[in-house]
């Protein structure tokens, strides 16, 4: 009759400490499916942000690209310029020195 009290007492212990083990493991998986849904949309936000970089990564190569474009047809027109003006001055040259010699022959 004596140990009845002391495992009814040993058992509800056991409860007790059953019925707080569970409370403190409903906590944890609660904190931790509140971390795992926060680090969701923390890879949602990145992931988006990393689009969006990669989309003006790809406007920044087009800008450039258009920009070495209009350089280099810049550069090609400003060498078709030089290369007439090299002809004109030679012409003019050559126009010189025929009219010395016609002066000179006369």
């Amino acid at each position: 009759a004596r140990l009845q009290p002391e495992l009814t007492a040993e058992i509800e212990l056991l409860k007790a400490k059953a019925h707080q083990d569970r409370d403190i493991a409903g906590a944890r998986g609660q904190a931790h499916f509140e971390e795992a849904t926060r680090l969701a949309k923390k890879v949602e936000v990145l992931q988006g942000r990393e689009a969006q970089l990669e989309q003006e990564l790809q406007e920044a190569r087009g800008a450039l690209m258009d920009k070495q474009l209009e350089i280099n047809m810049m550069v090609e027109a400003h060498e078709r310029q030089v290369s007439q003006l090299q002809a004109e001055l030679q012409a003019a040259q050559q126009a010189l020195v025929a009219s010395q010699d016609e002066m000179q022959s006369r």
